[in-house]
Order: structure tokens, then C-alpha cells, then sequence
């Protein structure tokens, strides 16, 4: 009778222990699999940043208005005056003032530190119509592409670990030498589409790898956007408008979406607005005010 209780509970024993090695195994490899998703995510968020950035070069439009400038603020009279310096000039000024007589250097080093404040002050560096004016720095987007180059083999590895169509991973390294070679050749059109056709990759791994659906949603919008840009700098407006309108479309679901928190709500609002803007504008085959829309579309789309 002892002998078939240790027996019996030697059994229990073992398939607990059993059942305890599968679900851990099992919680590890979603564990492992969160982990690449959430990592492929993050590269494909780089590569999307690089690809607009890219894009915008060729029109010379930025999405940062602003630039952060520094200036020394000296307190030293107390009575709140203050004199300020440029960033390159403050370095300058606080060598001066650690010159002078040795008897006073000690007391005049301590009190340095404590009269000497920075100020920030924000400075408009963005206009759009001079901004066009300007020639194409073809050599900032190569250094962009080479810093792709750079780390695509390990992006490529990591999303072969995802259920993502091999078909397309094979697709985004082959239109990465062919935008290579377009750039090279400082051809405009011909570089917009092969960014266009990098950027259609990079959307569909979002889609994959991705949980938020209004981000997932905002990508789709982008894409769209992308490519009624390309067309436009061909003066395709026709293409551009049948583009426009698809962006609208795949996102006007999230206005009837009752997931979206109030915040996103509002940003998700905004760029709808933007969106049917840009298709009167594009009706109108206004390039200007359409780039200084873009422009302004970007923006509230990288708030998302």
C-alpha cells in the first residue's frame, strides 16, 4: 500500500514538474518573440525616418521650425540685468572673465559658477519658399543611404526571425541599391520612386510587428502621402489626387475608432483635416501651398 502512494505521488510529481516546463518554455518564447517584434519595430521606425528625411531633402523641406540657441546670462549685479552672448561667443566671454589679476582669480572662479547662467531661447530656422530655392544636397542623402547600409544586414536578420514575408525583405534590400544608384546619379524622380518602394516595405512591416492601430493607420496615410509627393514633383497631379484620396481613406476609419484615447483623438482629427486640404490643393496643382501643407501634415503626424 506504502509502495503505491510513493508511486502515485512520484507520477503526480513528475507531470506537474512537466506541466511547469511547458508553460514556462512557452512563456518564454512569446517572451522571445515580444522581444525581436519589439525590436524589428524600433528598426523600421529608423528606416522610416530616414526614408522621409530622404524624401524631404529633395524639395528642402523641413519638419524642425525651430533651433535651440544658448546664452550666458550674467547675475552678477543682482539686480536681474542680464547681458547675453551667442552660443559660440559665450565660450569667449567666460575665458575673458577668467583672466585678471591671480589675488582675485580664486574668489572670481567661485562666483563664476554661481553668476553664470545659461539662457535657451528658441529661433525660427524654417522658410519654406527660400528653402526651395536651394540645390539638392545630393551628398547628405548618400550619407543617409550609407548609414543604411550600415546596420541593414542586422535589421534584415532580425526580421527574418518574424513571420514577415521573406518576399518582401528581399524586395526592401534590393530597392535600397537601387535608390543607391538613382541618388548617385542625382536623378529627382527616379529617387522619390525608389523611396516610395522602400517605403511600401517599411509599412508592411509595421503592419506585422506592430500592435497600435492608429499608428499602423498613420503609416498607411504616410505611404499614401509619399507617393502622391512623387508624383506631384512630376507634375502627375491626377496620380497625386487618386493618392491623396487612398490616404484618406485608410484613414477615416479611426474617426468612428472608440479605442483612440482623447489625446490621439485629437491628432487623428487634425490630420484628416490636413488631408482633405492637400487634396484641394492638389486640385488647384498648387506645389507650393501643397509643401507647406505636407510639411504641416508631417508634423501632425509624427505626433501619433
Amino acid at each position: 500500500m506504502n509502495k503505491r502512494i510513493k508511486m502515485l505521488s512520484f507520477i503526480i510529481v513528475i507531470v506537474i514538474i512537466g506541466v511547469l516546463g511547458v508553460v514556462i518554455y512557452s512563456n518564454a518564447t512569446k517572451d522571445n518573440e515580444k522581444t525581436i517584434e519589439d525590436k524589428v519595430l524600433s528598426e523600421t521606425q529608423y528606416l522610416e525616418v530616414k526614408v522621409i528625411n530622404m524624401a524631404n531633402r529633395i524639395n528642402n523641406v523641413t519638419t524642425q521650425n525651430y533651433k535651440v540657441t544658448t546664452k550666458q546670462v550674467d547675475d552678477s549685479s543682482g539686480t536681474g540685468d542680464t547681458s547675453s552672448n551667442s552660443a559660440e561667443s559665450g565660450q569667449e566671454s567666460q575665458s575673458q572673465g577668467n583672466g585678471g589679476s591671480s589675488s582675485q582669480e580664486g574668489n572670481n572662479d567661485k562666483n563664476s559658477s554661481n553668476q553664470k547662467k545659461e539662457q535657451y531661447d528658441m529661433e525660427r530656422i524654417n522658410n519654406l519658399s527660400k528653402d526651395r530655392q536651394k540645390e539638392i544636397n545630393w551628398d547628405d542623402i548618400q550619407k543617409e543611404i550609407e548609414e543604411i547600409y550600415t546596420v541593414i544586414p542586422t535589421i534584415t536578420l532580425d526580421i527574418y526571425q518574424t513571420s514577415i514575408n521573406q518576399e518582401d525583405i528581399l524586395k526592401l534590400n534590393r530597392y535600397l541599391d537601387e535608390l543607391s544608384k538613382e541618388a548617385k546619379d542625382k536623378k529627382e524622380n527616379e529617387t522619390l520612386s525608389k523611396l516610395c518602394n522602400i517605403y511600401y516595405c517599411i509599412s508592411k512591416f509595421i503592419e506585422n510587428v506592430s500592435k497600435d492601430e492608429v499608428y499602423k493607420a498613420t503609416i498607411k496615410a504616410k505611404e499614401s502621402v509619399l507617393i502622391a509627393y512623387s508624383r506631384i514633383n512630376e507634375e502627375k497631379w491626377d496620380e497625386a489626387n487618386k493618392e491623396i484620396q487612398n490616404g484618406i481613406d485608410k484613414f477615416s476609419s479611426l474617426l468612428t475608432n472608440t479605442n483612440v484615447n482623447y489625446d490621439k483623438q485629437l491628432n487623428v482629427n487634425k490630420i484628416y483635416v490636413i488631408l482633405n486640404e492637400i487634396k484641394n490643393v492638389i486640385e488647384k496643382e498648387d506645389k507650393d501651398v501643397f509643401l507647406i501643407k505636407y510639411k504641416n501634415l508631417l508634423e501632425e503626424m509624427n505626433g501619433i
